[in-house]
């Protein structure tokens, strides 16, 4: 089945840091052979955050998937279970932190812009997303698709 909505998105600002992190330790300990760590050390540094730093995030009619890179952490909220959906947009400086904490509804690498998803149960989980609007769009248009409960 094809999804309503599809997105990749990558901590920039994250992998940046990591990599100039792993280039001063590299350039550092170049001039104590001993005092180095081995050659395959530096890539398994660099490839971790390049492993929870991208997120996918999925709506089908069925449900909306957050999961990063590897698959872990991930979050499956079934479209029956979303009451309301509604962008964010926030300043720059505060899409520097990443969050995925599936147990505070947060699943955010660019927490600049996303969708608050409420669900039935109360609880707002905050998804980020290059085109909230998109993804609002989406998320509506599978819950118009859920068969309506009839009052009794």
């Amino acid at each position: 089945m094809t999804p309503l909505y599809q997105s990749r998105q990558y901590n920039w600002a994250m992998l940046v840091i990591i990599t100039a992190m792993l280039i001063f330790i590299g350039v550092a300990s170049r001039g104590d052979p001993e005092g180095g760590a081995p050659w395959w050390v530096y890539p398994i540094l660099l490839l971790t955050p390049v492993a929870f730093g991208a997120m996918t995030v999925t709506v089908t009619y069925q449900e909306v998937r957050v999961r990063c890179l590897l698959g872990w952490p991930r979050r499956r909220i079934p479209v029956d279970r979303i009451r309301a959906c509604t962008t964010f947009e926030r300043k720059w400086f505060a899409a520097l932190d990443t969050g995925v904490r599936p147990g505070r509804g947060e699943s955010r690498l660019n927490g600049r812009r996303g969708v608050v998803l409420t669900l039935d149960s109360g609880l707002p989980v905050v998804i980020s997303a290059p085109d909230p609007g998109e993804l609002q769009r989406a998320v509506e248009k599978a819950r118009s698709h859920l068969p309506h409960k009839s009052g009794g």
